[in-house]
């Protein structure tokens, strides 16, 4: 009986690892929720929970922040404010990045780092004007553009200079900081053409991560231990140094990665394409979109005023706004849509059908 039992609980002890190995593949998990899916007939609609009106208002992980290009409000989700400020430049701007929010002057050189508890984290002052400024978690960027060269210039959290990158010959088209370390896209001029790199500068110096003729690099997105190169005109799986595969895509708007496919929108076009580079499905609109987002098992096409939203490939619903989309985030359950006039919390849920439809 003692032998039985041991076995019993090797058996059990087997079938839970097992389990567990099992699930640990994302694909296995995608095949799960399929199945799981297989057993709803149900249809889904876009239903709107909740509306807060205001133009030029933003939400930001459960705050919502109004900007009129000089007095900034921050409120929780019942309405309440929970901070004022006003900004006496003569032409702020606002940028928001790693849940930071940036205010400068371009003519003036002054740019100041807030969170969102209303604290001001940095403040910068430039002898020059400013290009542009983005604020981050690991520091800030100040792009200055001079006559012959031009200059990015970064910043500590607290605003302690820290170090300038000088181009003279090639542009900073884009640009982030990463713990230690500060990463350009960089475009030059080749004879009558251009091309793009990708550079990590760090205290060991500069290593080139990418590079492209006759491209743009636009972003680079993660695709398994390899990379998705995202250009104006295509996308490049990298892998080791190498191009594997490319895809060109006139008219590209957008490209998301979820698990081992890529969703890619051109034209009035959406291309769903696998990670060895072969195409699954393709959808010709008669709207076009511009934004994808990944909402849970959704997949969620954003136009001016319209969503569509794809499960496994497939659409399952769709829905219009009475003003253009600006952007879109997920929080837990609830697709949050921000709109020209305030912000829309909204949810993917099963159809209710009438008696009138059943017959």
């Amino acid at each position: 009986m003692k032998s039985l039992g041991k076995i019993i609980l090797i058996i059990f002890i087997m079938t839970i690892a097992g389990t567990m190995i099992f699930f640990s593949f994302e694909e296995n998990q995608k095949w799960f929720v399929r199945y799981l899916d297989s057993f709803s007939t149900s249809e889904k609609e876009v239903v709107e929970i909740r509306h807060i009106p205001g133009e030029g208002l933003r939400y930001i992980n459960g705050r919502y922040l109004a900007w009129n290009g000089e007095k900034m409000s921050v409120s929780d989700e019942s309405g309440k404010i929970l901070w004022e400020r006003t900004f006496l430049m003569d032409d702020p701007l606002l940028v928001i990045n790693d849940n930071l929010i940036g205010i400068y002057d371009r003519m003036s050189g002054e740019a100041i780092v807030i969170n969102f508890n209303g604290e001001i984290i940095a403040k910068i002052e430039e002898n020059s004007q400013m290009f542009s400024f983005k604020p981050g978690k690991e520091g800030h960027i100040v792009h200055i553009k001079e006559e012959g060269r031009e200059l990015l210039k970064i910043y500590e959290m607290d605003g302690e200079h820290r170090e300038n990158l000088i181009y003279t010959h090639n542009y900073p088209i884009d640009y982030s900081l990463e713990a230690q370390s500060v990463r350009v896209t960089i475009l030059e001029l080749e004879g009558n053409g251009i091309g793009t790199r990708m550079v990590k500068y760090t205290s060991q110096g500069e290593e080139e991560l990418y590079e492209l003729h006759d491209r743009v690099i636009i972003r680079v997105l993660s695709l398994g231990d390899d990379s998705l190169i995202v250009t104006e005109t295509g996308i490049y799986h990298h892998r080791k140094g190498q191009i594997v595969w490319g895809r060109d895509l006139p008219l590209l708007k957008d490209v998301l990665v979820d698990g081992d496919e890529i969703y890619a929108i051109y034209g009035d076009n959406l291309r769903i394409i696998s990670g060895d580079g072969e195409t699954i499905s393709e959808n010709t609109f008669g709207i076009d979109y511009e934004k994808l987002h990944a909402h849970g098992k959704y997949i969620v096409l954003a136009g001016e005023k319209d969503l569509l939203v794809f499960r496994h490939k497939e659409k399952i619903a769709d829905h219009s706004f009475n003003w253009e989309i600006i952007d879109m985030q997920s929080q837990f359950n609830d697709l949050i849509v921000t709109t020209q006039n305030g912000v829309d919390i909204v949810r993917i849920e099963d159809k209710e059908v009438t008696e009138e439809e059943t017959q």
